[in-house]
């Protein structure tokens, strides 16, 4: 059997002490250096082909991990440089940020286990149906920007001083609820809302992405986790430029896997 290479987007938001722990190949794209989208759209597979060219020439086969098709074109993009080459596999992830990379650090583990690409490739459409993703922000100004607030809400919710919520479910953002008091009760708040009381959560892992966050909270946090849903690993990371541009202002993300 093939060895198996896992690869995915930058918009993973993994830290490069992940990428290597897991062995995954994270593709850079050198965006907006041609004149056109057409251009861009090109060189984007071009640099998909020869990456997954790379490891087919080596003997392995591919498992590529890509953002959701809904929110991004990477998707696309990476199915047409893999289009006649039968020993690559493209997984829309139906996800983006932590969320697309914890399904490439499951991906990783079952290529460890020993399966071949097509039985992980099968493995992720379960497993990314199971992914549970969610963002929360200490303002409605970067989903205003998104288009996911009309400037009436953003007036209202900024007025009322609530931290609003973001979903991603099918692919799709969806904002959920809207959290009140200061910053810190809003973040209690909503990590208590999305863990206290599961019982259909898997307690291997749980990535926590965080900006603006003090040592302080971030302990409360890690202590509202451990009370809710005893993880064995808490990943922490910061905010990349794949969490919605929540890197910009302050912010709490959550990520983790559903047992169904």
């Amino acid at each position: 059997m093939k060895p198996v290479q896992i690869t995915c987007d930058a918009l993973s938001d993994l830290t490069e002490e992940l990428y290597q722990k897991y062995r995954i190949r994270c593709i850079l794209h050198q965006t907006g250096t041609n004149q056109n989208k057409c251009a861009d759209e090109k060189q984007t597979i071009k640099e998909y082909s020869d990456c997954f060219e790379e490891y087919i020439q080596c003997g392995f086969q591919v498992v590529h991990i890509s953002p959701s098709a809904s929110l991004s074109p990477r998707c696309h993009q990476a199915k047409c440089a893999a289009r006649n080459k039968k020993d690559v596999f493209v997984v829309d992830s139906q996800n983006i940020s932590a969320g697309l990379g914890h399904l490439a650090i499951l991906a990783a583990e079952l290529s460890n286990a020993g399966l071949d690409a097509q039985e992980i490739a099968l493995a992720l459409e379960d497993m990314k149906q199971r992914l549970d993703t969610s963002f929360l922000f200490s303002s409605a100004k970067r989903i205003h920007k998104g288009g996911f607030h009309t400037a009436a809400a953003l007036f209202l919710t900024n007025l009322m001083k609530r931290c609003p919520e973001l979903l991603i479910e099918d692919g799709k953002i969806r904002v959920g609820h809207k959290f009140g008091g200061s910053r810190e009760n809003a973040i209690l708040q909503y990590v208590r809302e999305r863990l206290e009381g599961e019982t259909n959560i898997q307690h291997d892992r749980i990535f926590v992405l965080y900006s603006g966050i003090s040592k302080e909270e971030m302990q409360k946090v890690e202590g509202l986790i451990q009370t809710f849903q005893p993880m064995e690993e808490i990943i922490e990371m910061p905010f990349g430029s794949a969490s919605c541009g929540c890197a910009e202002e302050s912010g709490l993300g959550l990520h983790f896997l559903r047992n169904t």
